[in-house]
């Protein structure tokens, strides 16, 4: 993982092959960001029901969401998230009805 051009290259993974619900550990991007992509993956089906978050902080304690996803339609799902500037972000299953799905994926591309 490194950054470059004030991006992170490479995209980074919150949560991985989770089948419950789970607050994924704090990333510390070492700079403020304001622009987000987050991407999540089902594996094998999606699930009947979820609820999924990425949450962003300043100081690695008090964590807000910079958006959410319920969207079970195909198996690759995302949203954007701008102009909410943090310097840590996690991802947050809050809900999930597993079904017939293997695992939730997550993962992130950061911009300024």
């Amino acid at each position: 993982m490194y950054k470059k051009y004030g991006r992170y290259a490479d995209a980074i993974t919150l949560i991985s092959g989770a089948t419950t619900t789970i607050i994924g550990g704090g990333y510390n991007l070492d700079d403020l960001f304001e622009k987000f992509t987050f991407v999540v993956n089902y594996a094998g089906a999606s699930p009947t029901a979820v609820v999924i978050s990425l949450d962003g902080s300043i100081d690695q304690t008090n964590w807000v969401s910079l958006g959410n996803t319920t969207d079970v339609s195909t198996t690759a799902v995302g949203f954007a998230s701008v102009n909410r500037c943090v310097s840590y972000i996690r991802g947050n299953i809050t809900a999930c009805t597993i079904g017939a799905c293997t695992g939730i994926t997550c993962k992130c591309v950061a911009s300024v």
